[in-house]
């Protein structure tokens, strides 16, 4: 098995964690997910069509200067993910939840409004088991879209399993989705779409949950990986690894940007 990063755009990564395997279509055809992101892709056989994946910060679903109805068709991709949509649940219309030929999902900050969120838009050729808005599997009020089985151990972990605020926190901000789908395989696949926090390092409160998140992050992913299914992580994750990696110079890179 192996992983591949791909980088998408500033600050978007996808990151891989399946062999070949092959998405039911209505649970008759199948779609590849391995093509095109492995050195060594099978032949597909003659039902099987790649699945196409978007991850894009799009900040502000709401600010196109398009309808969104009709920048996602034109994307050309079968599962998109978004981050930072910046919209909470009442500020939803038809245009955004109602797009023919997908079916959407949506995390909201609920802390604070206008502020981060994430949704994924899926294909109707595609047909998730389950969808859930909580890296702690701890379930979440009324308005999230369900809950994910508890990972073991996973607050004490990251260091808050004495901290309820804490915990509460981390779910809190509508920064990822985790949505499974049925592969060919019998293992399912997990997409998690994740708009990580940013944070100034002089700010040791928000620094520190900078942090834990990305762990529980990482920690979600692996308790996922060992109980069989493959992986997928795409978003923005607020990082770059080197400097090359980002848009701006030395100079004018500052410690930490962005409204995460």
């Amino acid at each position: 098995m192996n992983s591949f990063t791909r980088l998408l755009g500033a600050g978007s990564v996808c990151l891989f964690q399946c062999q070949a395997v092959f998405l039911p279509v209505h649970y008759t055809a199948g779609l590849s997910l391995a093509a095109g992101f492995s050195h060594s892709t099978p032949a597909l056989p003659p039902s099987a069509m790649p699945v196409h994946l978007l991850t894009w910060n799009i900040n502000g679903i709401r600010s196109l200067p398009r309808p969104f109805a009709e920048v996602l068709p034109s994307l050309g991709a079968d599962i998109v993910c978004l981050q930072e949509t910046k919209v909470t649940r009442d500020q939803l219309d038809s245009s955004l939840v109602h797009v023919d030929g997908f079916n959407a999902f949506f995390a909201f900050c609920r802390v604070r409004g206008g502020y981060s969120g994430v949704a994924v838009y899926c294909s109707d050729r595609l047909r998730p088991l389950r969808a859930g808005d909580s890296l702690l599997g701890a379930g979440g009020p009324d308005d999230s879209v369900g809950s994910w089985p508890d990972g073991p151990g996973l607050s004490a972990a990251v260091g808050c399993d004495d901290d309820p605020a804490a915990r509460v926190a981390l779910d809190s901000e509508g920064r990822c989705l985790l949505i499974e789908f049925p592969t060919s395989d019998g293992r399912g696949l997990v997409l998690i779409t994740v708009y990580c926090p940013n944070a100034d390092p002089s700010n040791e409160a928000r620094m520190q949950f900078k942090m834990r998140y990305h762990r529980l992050l990482r920690l979600r992913a692996d308790c996922l990986i060992r109980s069989g299914k493959h992986v997928i992580i795409a978003g923005d994750l607020n990082v770059s690894h080197r400097l090359i990696d980002h848009c701006e110079t030395a100079e004018a890179l500052p410690i930490s940007g962005g409204d995460g």
